[in-house]
């Protein structure tokens, strides 16, 4: 009897498995689809990586997560859909983190060789991310760099000049709060004809946090 239920079966390689799975999986979804979640496991050097893997979690009423699915943003997707700003600090209003309630859209791509499902990251709703995370009104981005680069001219003068200058937005700052524009010197130097300083600049809230920190080199003046 055994036997005879054993000519019946039908048994796969994991190769043809997994390459089935993932031929269901393209065909289920065969665009990319919308995804909310509450980003988790996201590295804290994820900026600096070619390819950053993380995951969405969907929690209960206890707060525990009950489903989650891992995501990736691959290097190629970064660059094509501009998407390393949400990274690196260089969007003014939104920064991933950890515990960030997220909407990405996504590719749903099943790795045959691996047996592992992943969601790829080609869409940020920026405003969906905002929307459930603002306490109010914010400080807009540009406005605090023309604040960090007001400090910028007025320490240099009007015969000096702000040679290059750039900076991260690493959080978010509210009306009614203290912002304090800093900045030190961190080298002194010449090239050429220009004497230079570089500098360390931010922007820090009355806890003291750096919310928009950054760099700048400024060309002093001249005497005689």
């Amino acid at each position: 009897m055994d036997d005879e239920l054993d000519t019946d079966r039908h048994i796969y390689s994991v190769r043809e498995l997994n390459e089935e799975i993932s031929a269901a999986v393209a065909a289920a979804f065969p665009r990319t689809v919308w995804v909310k979640g509450e980003v988790q496991r996201l590295p804290a050097d994820a900026v600096r990586r070619t390819h950053v893997y993380f995951e969405l979690h969907e929690t209960g009423a206890t707060g525990a997560a009950e489903y989650q699915i891992p995501v990736g943003l691959m290097g190629w997707d970064r660059k094509k859909f501009d998407l390393g700003r949400f990274l690196d600090g260089t969007d003014p209003d939104l920064q991933l983190a950890n515990q960030l309630e997220v909407c990405f859209e996504t590719q749903v791509d099943f790795y045959a060789k691996f047996g592992k499902l992943t969601l790829k990251i080609v869409g940020v709703d920026k405003d969906f991310a905002l929307g459930n995370q603002l306490p109010g009104i914010i400080v807009h981005g540009a406005l605090k760099s023309a604040w960090i680069g007001q400090l910028l001219g007025d320490w240099v003068g009007d015969e000096g000049k702000i040679k290059t200058y750039g900076i991260s937005y690493r959080g978010m700052d509210v009306p009614g709060d203290t912002l304090t524009c800093k900045g030190n010197v961190t080298k002194k130097y010449t090239e050429g004809d220009e004497h230079l300083v570089d500098c360390e600049i931010w922007l820090e809230n009355s806890k003291g946090e750096k919310t928009t920190p950054g760099t700048a080199t400024l060309v002093l003046p001249t005497k005689g």
